[in-house]
């Protein structure tokens, strides 16, 4: 109403229309209205050029609006263009150590990595961390989200013990305030438990992400929990029970894996329905378990968990999905490992053209494949087709991990072993060395 009227005693072009769609734009970015706070914005600044350079509008602030607005629109150059544009204007206003300064360092670090410019991103979140450090000190939730800001950048990077280092930080800062930052805790705990589990820390992340699942069961417990959020803190403890069964599992604590899987399985299945993909994820990985595990009835166990995998993706229209190859290539093996070489071929068939379609004719998936069908070959007999399969294996290694890869060892043992076969042994023995130079390279002579 306010615009309305401003705008019939003096026309568009006048800064106090500018002035109230600045501050419109302000209340639908706070409203997650990003369309109607760009198209405000947008008309502040065609006032702002037909006005002179001395006029009352906030420029500075219209500018930080809109690189939040493209931010969170996705369009990351133009948020760090505008950012960069009202860095000199509040650069000049509160001097560069300034604390407002601080957030638009923190705000530019995370557009900047958004576009991989990951020197940017941490020269910038490395400078608000400073400021807020030296104006707030360490225990401010302020620097707390500039060193969480900057784990982000670190595990983009794979660099893995930066960002343990900063997360730790991050969740002793936001632990001082529970009542505002019970969720960030929570949300950090589980991303430190990714970063625990990348690192092979296995235990450490199990506990962490224990730490994580009851933050959210007493979340879970508050009364004055809303329905969305509660569905929120549900589908959080699927996922992190889900994690946890990955942890368990490598641990080799396998009855503690099913055990977190199912209970990922339950959460899934009475939130989103038995048919979602996110239970077709974990079953996928229960069938692996199984595998892994290596029980008398594995075969039975675990075909079923990745048919179940099969169906569901199928129901969803995601035939073609990779994990739907994944389960058909776990199938071919297992089919293999019970001498059903001619329905494990058929099964295999189906899974390279899945692959195919979505990775590619070199995919590192079409090269295990590769390996299966020699293998298929081979207890069938058929020398020269298992050459012709583990030497495509080869090639397709080479390309994409690299020439010390394992996979690159296993394809030339298996080579190896075929011109055994073929007698031609001066072959067999140059593959087997080619094998072995890589296996005591990286220290897995003895496996």
């Amino acid at each position: 109403e306010a615009l309305r009227i401003q705008k019939s005693k003096n026309g568009l072009k006048d800064e106090r229309v500018a002035n109230i769609l600045l501050r419109m734009a302000e209340v639908h970015v706070q409203q997650e209205k990003y369309d109607a706070s760009l198209v405000c914005l947008e008309q502040v600044l065609f006032i702002q050029s037909s006005l002179d350079d001395d006029s009352g509008i906030d420029l500075g602030s219209c500018h930080y609006l809109l690189g939040t607005t493209y931010f969170a629109r996705g369009d990351f150059p133009k948020a760090i263009a505008s950012y960069l544009e009202c860095m000199e204007t509040k650069q000049l206003k509160f001097g560069g150590n300034s604390l407002e300064c601080a957030a638009l360092h923190n705000d530019l670090g995370r557009a900047y990595g958004k576009v991989h410019d990951f020197d940017k991103a941490i020269e910038s979140l490395v400078h608000a961390l400073r400021i807020r450090k030296s104006e707030l000190g360490n225990s401010s939730i302020e620097y707390g989200h500039s060193v969480y800001n900057l784990a982000e950048i670190h595990l983009a990077k794979d660099k893995h013990d930066q960002a343990l280092n900063c997360l730790s930080e991050a969740i002793r800062v936001y632990e001082l305030f529970p009542d505002e930052m019970s969720e960030k805790v929570v949300a950090v705990l589980e991303l430190k438990g990714d970063t625990l589990y990348a690192l092979n820390d296995y235990d450490t992340a199990v506990s962490v992400f224990q730490e994580c699942i009851e933050l959210l069961d007493s979340s879970e417990n508050e009364d004055n929990n809303s329905h969305g959020s509660s569905n929120a803190c549900n589908e959080q403890a699927a996922r992190v029970n889900h994690k946890m069964g990955h942890a368990f599992g490598k641990l080799g604590e396998y009855e503690e894996a099913f055990d977190s899987y199912r209970e990922a399985i339950s959460i899934f299945s009475n939130l989103l329905g038995k048919n979602d993909l996110r239970v077709g994820e974990v079953m996928y990985d229960v069938g692996y378990l199984i595998v892994s595990q290596g029980s008398d009835d594995i075969c039975e166990k675990s075909l079923e968990c990745f048919n179940e995998v099969i169906r569901i993706y199928g129901l969803q229209g995601k035939e073609k999905d990779t994990k739907v190859a994944d389960a058909l290539f776990q199938k071919s093996t297992l089919l293999a490992d019970c001498s059903e070489h001619d329905e494990a071929t058929s099964i295999l068939d189906e899974a390279v053209t899945v692959y195919k379609e979505s990775l590619g004719d070199d995919a590192v998936e079409i090269g295990k494949s590769m390996l299966l069908y020699g293998r298929l070959y081979d207890v069938q007999g058929q020398n020269d087709e298992a050459m012709t399969a583990f030497e495509e294996a080869l090639r397709i290694f080479q390309i994409s991990p690299g020439e010390d890869d394992i996979n690159v060892s296993l394809a030339l043992s298996n080579i190896g072993i075929i011109h055994a076969r073929k007698l031609e042994y001066a072959e067999a023995v140059e593959k087997c060395k080619m094998s072995l130079k890589i296996m005591v390279m990286r220290g897995d002579q003895d496996q």
